[in-house]
């Protein structure tokens, strides 16, 4: 197993090769499906750059999922918000935080990110509680 750097680094020169047109997109996405958690399609390599960086794309694709979600008590769920909110230009961070509380609490993707981006919500205590609370309907 690797480091978390030599991940990166190696992810990293995967991506640039394919950018250097040294390799083919199909050879791309198998190297980096191998290394990453993330499932990265053709769609994603190629157009990642409209909205991040190589970096943040290479830390998102470096950074694994939080695989024990179905566990996710109170104080790990406010210990992960913490987390958001202490690395809020962290795309990888909030990335993996938020979909592991989705999951959790049967959220919506999106949902974290909104309740703190959009509604400048900061109270890791508050943003529990809406996890926390029920709101699917019975038909």
């Amino acid at each position: 197993m690797c480091t978390m750097i030599e991940k990166e680094n190696r992810i990293r020169q995967i991506i640039m090769d394919y950018e250097d047109n040294k390799i083919s997109a199909d050879s791309t996405l198998t190297e980096l499906n191998k290394l990453s958690t993330k499932s990265i399609d053709n769609e994603w390599l190629s157009s990642y750059w409209n909205s991040i960086g190589l970096d943040t794309f290479v830390k998102i694709l470096s950074t694994d999922d939080i695989d024990d979600w179905k566990t996710i008590d109170k104080a790990r769920a406010i210990a992960l918000i913490v987390e958001i909110l202490d690395n809020i230009t962290d795309d990888a961070i909030i990335e993996r935080n938020s979909v592991a509380l989705e999951k959790r609490y049967s959220k919506p993707t999106g949902t974290v990110i909104s309740w703190v981006f959009s509604e400048s919500n900061n109270d890791p205590n508050k943003l529990y509680d809406r996890l926390n609370t029920n709101t699917t309907l019975a038909l």
